[in-house]
Formats: C-alpha cells, sequence, structure tokens
C-alpha cells in the first residue's frame, strides 16, 4: 500500500528529526541515564515504589531510543499492507 501524503509527511518528518543532531544528543543523555539508574537506585531507594519507579523509568527511556526503529517498522507495515484488506 502506497503511503498517502499525509503519511508520507509524518515519517519523513519524523525521519529529519531522528537524523538531526539534537536527536543524537537526546539519545546520548538517555542511554547515560540508564546507565546510570541501577547504581542510583542502589544506593538511594528508600522504597519498593522507588525501585519500581526506577523500573517505569528505563522502560520510558528504552521506548524513546527505540522510537525511530519503532516508527520505520510502522511505515514498512503500512508499506506491506495489502491494499484489498479493510482497516
Amino acid at each position: 500500500m502506497d503511503l498517502d501524503q499525509k503519511q508520507k509527511e509524518f515519517f519523513s518528518t519524523m525521519q529529519h528529526t531522528f537524523d538531526t543532531p539534537g536527536w543524537t544528543l537526546l539519545k546520548q543523555g538517555w542511554q547515560s541515564e540508564i546507565d546510570q539508574l541501577p547504581l542510583n537506585v542502589f544506593y538511594n531507594a528508600k522504597s519498593m515504589e522507588d525501585i519500581e519507579a526506577a523500573r517505569e523509568r528505563v522502560k520510558l527511556l528504552n521506548e524513546l531510543i527505540a522510537l525511530p526503529a519503532v516508527i520505520t517498522m510502522q511505515r514498512d507495515q503500512i508499506e506491506q499492507m495489502d491494499e484489498d484488506v479493510d482497516v
């Protein structure tokens, strides 16, 4: 299935965003935070809620780091959809 104009614009804009130096800096910061969280939690967690919050933070940061791959996968899935299938 071909992408419509709105989809093309979305995926193009997202790819442009992911190709910027700013996105690279954000990813580096997120990865650095992920790397530091286990040690910070080990020394600073006061309760199980603190540990659970850190786990959620890691999940969120990993989702942000993986966002370019997710967007690419979504685009590929749309392009591979059979036009005969009702959506």
